[in-house]
């Protein structure tokens, strides 16, 4: 999941506010899991990940990220099911890693250490 794009793409708009986005990283985190990026909350929990929001800040929040159109109501209840509007790229399988430098086989320096190190 790459955030840093979600959060350029979100700063972009001028009418997201902070609390906008930390909201929508919330749902964000969770939506990449599901192949339809559904998830369901109430305002509560998600208020309990961000203890300095208030609970209608974040209510406010929820309001503004679906009347700008970053996400929709899919079900009401005391946990609403919200759809997540903006890509979210497939997760894949495993972490990319850089491959680590092996030393050349040949290196008179390598050798070196290597003798030295069988010393002990």
């Amino acid at each position: 999941m790459d955030f840093y794009k979600i959060l350029q793409e979100m700063t972009e708009d001028a009418d997201v506010e902070l609390s906008d986005i930390c909201v929508m990283s919330v749902l964000v985190s969770y939506a990449q899991y599901n192949d339809e990026h559904i998830v369901t909350f109430s305002a509560r929990e998600i208020q309990e990940k961000f203890k300095r929001l208030s609970l209608r800040t974040v209510q406010r929040s929820l309001q503004r990220l679906i009347k700008n159109g970053w996400i929709r109501i899919e079900a009401r209840g005391q946990k609403n099911t919200y759809k997540v509007l903006l890509y979210i790229p497939p997760i894949e399988d495993k972490p990319i890693m850089q491959k680590k430098i092996q030393p050349s086989a040949s290196d008179p320096d390598v050798d070196k250490y290597k003798v030295l190190i069988n010393r002990f």
